[in-house]
């Protein structure tokens, strides 16, 4: 009995931590992307604003 139990239990368990695992890393992406992007806009103004001084 104790080992169906135990059978039973561990896939939902392994899954739920896959899931877990699975967000976590979406979130990072997201978050990475996002620093990402606010970079790029940065670096995008710097020239901007070194241009518009060449000028």
């Amino acid at each position: 009995m104790t080992l169906l139990t135990k059978q039973m239990a561990f896939p939902t368990m392994w899954e739920w931590c896959f899931t877990q695992q699975m967000m976590v890393l979406m979130v990072m992406v997201i978050a990475l992307m996002l620093m990402l992007m606010l970079m790029l806009m940065a670096l995008m103004l710097m020239l901007m604003v070194l241009i518009l001084k060449a000028i």
